[in-house]
C-alpha cells in the first residue's frame, strides 16, 4: 500500500494505526515494514514489525504503534509486507 499526499504537502509521522478488513480472525499482517519518501525514490524505515501481534485475530480488528521522531517530514508514504 502506498500514499503520495500531493500539493507540496508533508508530513511527519508521530504515530499510526492499522485495520484489517477481514471478517474472519485470520491473515493479520504480522511482519511489515512502514515507509517514508520525498521523491518515490529513496526511501526511509520509519518502523519494522517482525513477529508483531498487536493485531489480534479477530474480525476487523485494529491496532496502534508510536513511530520515533526525529525523522524528517514526507511526502509519500507505503507499508510493505514482508516474510520472517
Amino acid at each position: 500500500m502506498a500514499l503520495a499526499l500531493g500539493g507540496g504537502v508533508e508530513l511527519e509521522v508521530s504515530h499510526y494505526c492499522l485495520r484489517h478488513g477481514n471478517d474472519y480472525g485470520g491473515g493479520r499482517l504480522r511482519h511489515w515494514d512502514l515507509q517514508a519518501s520525498q521523491d518515490g525514490g529513496t526511501w526511509t524505515t520509519l518502523r519494522s514489525h517482525s513477529d508483531d501481534q498487536a493485531l489480534p485475530d479477530a474480525a476487523f480488528s485494529t491496532a496502534g504503534w508510536a513511530v520515533e521522531g526525529g525523522k524528517g517530514a514526507f511526502s509519500r508514504s507505503s507499508a510493505s509486507g514482508r516474510r520472517a
